[in-house]
């Protein structure tokens, strides 16, 4: 269990759900 693989994809969801 990776958490800045979890980290990077949970930012990379928000960045796209918030424009």
């Amino acid at each position: 269990m990776e958490l800045r693989k979890i980290v990077l994809k949970n930012a990379s969801a928000f960045s796209l759900k918030i424009p």
